[in-house]
């Protein structure tokens, strides 16, 4: 929350100088408050409601031509129960930078806290960003600065080998990362990219009450090295207006593996038929070795996966759209499973008026975390929903249900029905409400709300004609 605190100081004290400056810029407001009641098994009931509040501020023309800033935060409160390992209050800034856009070769340079997509860089940093077109079809790109960590520090204890070690999810980043790209465009037809990335730093593992600090890693000593290394290539290729390829490979030199490959394949034999075909396979000790979140993707027990599939989408009509698709998933420790099903798709009313419904079938291995639990790995999933939007109103319901092939905690089923109800007070502003009803393996009943109110302003200062 510090972090976030300073920034918000610092956009509170440019806001007078956008004013005085004449600049153009929207503001998007979306507050939302929650409320939701479940009941366990054996458990008394719970109430818990939480405030979450999002603010997006863009503006131009702030003095300078081609410069502008983008602000986009968040912060919540929890009234009521709160879940275990769950904070009353937190706060995030997802980013804040001013970007330059220069008059020629299409040059750009952005500075703060922001994101790089472009090859195999898929980062967050507090730093720099520049990109610029070059003669015979080339641009190049780089970026530096630190990984930005998350503005809270969760900390989680787990136990390796009989002894306990407590670490922080925000710790596993490096201090300094510095990338960037080269690629060749051929005519609309070709583009070929090379990209690197390295980040480094120590990190900390406080283990019995005792900081050790180096290379030991970040979870358990021995476990990582202190830093990544990626280097990469990616592809485009279109050599026939029917047929589109893209894809990358990603290689960390720092733990000698492949990180990533992914690649998909999109044909496009008739005007209302397209077939997708993708395979990815992934190695989360090599792609995931500095998460922000550990717990989530944890680069010690290396779970290997593997998916390819495809996807097969039809234009009935101009109102109706079907699609049939399957995928396989191959995982090195927790087996194999399967994906298969359809979707229908309809769209009425000059858009007013959206609908669909889909089936799915799952087939899994009998892999549970623990063994007394049923593991959920095999039913047939279905979904319907329905959503009206006018100028004035926006209504929606949503449904839908996981028949098991068998008993989880005494049920074969799980379910939820959502309906929601807007209504526009003015065009910039939307206040609209959702209430839903379930029941799963994992709670009896479970009943949760959501009031919404979204604020949309746009400024925009006109010059004088000449």
């Amino acid at each position: 929350m510090r972090r976030l605190t300073w920034y918000l100081g610092v956009m509170f004290c440019l806001m007078p100088t956008l004013a005085l400056a004449a600049a153009e810029y929207s503001v998007d407001s979306a507050t939302y408050l929650r409320f939701q009641q479940y009941a366990a098994p054996g458990f008394d009931k719970k109430f818990q409601a939480p405030a979450t509040q999002y603010l997006t501020i863009d503006a131009t023309k702030i003095g300078v031509d081609g410069l502008s800033l983008h602000f986009y935060g968040w912060g919540d409160a929890v009234m009521g129960s709160t879940l275990p390992n769950e904070d009353r209050y937190n706060g995030n800034l997802t980013y804040f930078y001013l970007d330059y856009r220069l008059p020629s070769n299409n040059a750009q340079v952005k500075a703060g806290r922001l994101f790089v997509f472009d090859g195999l860089a898929n980062e967050q940093i507090d730093g720099v960003s520049f990109r610029t077109d070059l003669p015979l079809g080339l641009t190049l790109s780089a970026f530096g600065g630190a990984p930005s960590k998350l503005d809270y520090e969760k900390q989680t204890s787990v136990t390796i080998a009989g002894t306990p070690v407590k670490f922080y999810e925000s710790g596993n980043k490096g201090d300094t990362i510095v990338g960037g790209r080269v690629s060749s465009r051929m005519a609309g037809i070709l583009e070929l990219g090379v990209s690197t990335l390295y980040e480094g730093g120590i990190r900390t593992v406080i283990s019995n009450g005792a900081l050790v600090s180096g290379n030991e890693g970040f979870i358990a000593p021995g476990s990582l090295r202190s830093y990544r290394q990626l280097v990469g290539g990616d592809i485009w290729l279109s050599p026939f207006k029917m047929v589109d390829l893209n894809g990358h490979t990603f290689y960390d030199l720092a733990s000698s593996g492949i990180a990533e490959n992914s690649y998909l394949l999109t044909v496009r034999p008739m005007e209302k038929l397209s077939v997708n075909g993708e395979y990815t396979d992934q190695s989360p000790k090599n792609y995931f070795a500095a998460s922000n979140l550990p717990s989530l993707f944890n680069p010690t027990i290396n779970d290997k996966m593997r998916r390819y599939g495809a996807t097969v989408t039809l234009a009935a009509t101009k109102a109706v759209e079907l699609s049939v698709d399957y995928r396989r998933y191959n995982r090195e420790n927790k087996g194999n499973s399967n994906r298969c099903g359809f979707d229908v798709r309809g769209t009425f009313v000059e858009n007013k008026v959206r609908t669909g419904f889909s089936y799915h079938r799952v087939t899994g291995a009998d892999v549970a975390p623990v063994a007394s639990i049923t593991p959920a790995t095999r039913y047939n999933e279905l979904r319907g929903y329905a959503m009206y939007d006018t100028h004035t109103y926006v209504a929606a319901f949503d449904g839908i249900a996981q028949l098991y092939n068998q008993n989880i905690n005494g049920r074969k089923s799980a379910f939820e029905l959502l309906t929601s109800l807007g209504y526009h007070v003015t065009p910039q502003l939307l206040v609209s409400g959702d209430i839903s009803y379930g029941q799963n393996p994992d709670y009896n009943d479970e009943v949760k709300g959501l009031l919404k109110v979204v604020y949309n302003f746009t400024n925009e200062v006109k010059g004088a004609h000449k």
